[in-house]
């Protein structure tokens, strides 16, 4: 059912969104939700809307929506649109699923919060955060859209799914800096992470498994991962290149269908204290200007061999522990390097 306004002029004077009888429309535009005066507050619960736009906020300074389904129709806008500077939405579970657009767009320097949520099935992706908004995600799930979080401004993860997703799980864009940890990232039809462009960010604690790549470095990118499993990709687990960078501390990287890590064209990560092992052919191969730095690794078990270097690479490996590869240990081919005990 659509949604309609009531007006409750308590002493909280809050606006209340409940469901109307009458049939939706056809193709309706989006509920447009506004504060009224004195009481710039929205409290949105056990409602449900159908077949537009969904919801945009962008005149009242809070708005709390809980327990509600936006399911979309013909309408490419997203299904909970938040802009404005003075905006503040807080979404708790709440379903925004098959909306023509992005399930949840933040910009104009709103922030929104999303707990124990669903953003599914929408066809641009599951949540975009532009460049001026800012975007914290609790315990949601977010699977089978086009692209997981399209990540440009602020956000946050934590125990989080991002899983299924026809593109890339978890983009980062621009000059963000998020947090993500102890999120699931698994199944997605590209990268389950891509860190692109002038991009810092932290992930902690995170499982990235059967995606195409399990993390893509490029651009410029420079993330920091600590803690993270890596494993069961279709090709690497983690792929850095043209002048990605990265810090990988504490991971383990297993079991991917290719190489565990793999780095070229001037990709040049940091990694320590890391585990790259059982994986399908080469555990970490540099070609192509690749570099990168291994310091305390450990790299065994895997099926083509432990350390490939060719193609003017020239990668720095100190006081790693290579063996019990099925091949080659470290093989050098038209390369430099450095290793050190």
């Amino acid at each position: 059912m659509p949604l309609s306004v009531h007006t409750d002029y308590s002493d909280t004077a809050k606006v209340h969104l409940r469901a109307a009888p009458s049939p939706p429309a056809e193709n309706p535009p989006p509920v447009v939700i506004k504060g009224i005066d004195g009481a710039p507050a929205v409290s949105i619960s056990g409602a449900a809307y159908k077949g537009g736009g969904g919801l945009a906020a962008g005149e009242a300074e809070q708005f709390e929506i809980r327990g509600c389904r936006v399911e979309g129709g013909k309408s490419s806008a997203a299904g909970v649109h938040i802009i404005g500077a003075e905006v503040r939405v807080a979404l708790t579970d709440t379903t925004v699923k098959s909306t023509g657009g992005w399930g949840v767009l933040c910009a104009g320097g709103g922030v929104v919060i999303l707990s124990d949520c669903g953003l599914l099935e929408n066809i641009r992706g599951g949540c975009r955060v532009e460049a001026d908004g800012h975007v914290t995600l609790k315990k949601t799930r977010v699977c089978g859209n086009a692209v997981g979080v399209d990540i440009e401004g602020g956000a946050a993860l934590t125990d989080c799914v991002v899983v299924e997703n026809t593109g890339d799980g978890i983009v980062l864009r621009g000059e963000c800096n998020p947090t993500v940890e102890s999120t699931q990232v698994s199944g997605n039809g590209r990268n389950g992470v891509a860190v692109l462009g002038n991009v810092r960010g932290n992930f902690d604690s995170c499982d990235i498994s059967e995606n195409t790549d399990g993390i893509a470095v490029a651009e410029g990118g420079n993330s920091m991962f600590r803690n993270a499993k890596v494993h069961g990709n279709e090709e690497s687990g983690l792929w850095v290149f043209d002048r990605g960078h990265g810090s990988f501390e504490g991971c383990e990287v297993y079991e991917n269908k290719v190489q565990g890590i793999y780095i070229e064209v001037s990709g040049n990560p940091s990694v320590t204290i890391t585990k790259v092992h059982s994986n399908e052919q080469v555990g970490i191969w540099v070609c192509g200007q690749g570099q990168g730095s291994f310091a305390g690794c450990e790299v065994y078990g895997n099926e083509k061999g432990g350390i490939f270097i060719e193609e003017s690479g020239n990668p720095s490996v100190t006081k790693t522990k290579v063996h019990d590869n099925k091949e080659t240990g470290v093989w050098v081919f038209k390369s430099k390097g450095k290793a050190a005990s």
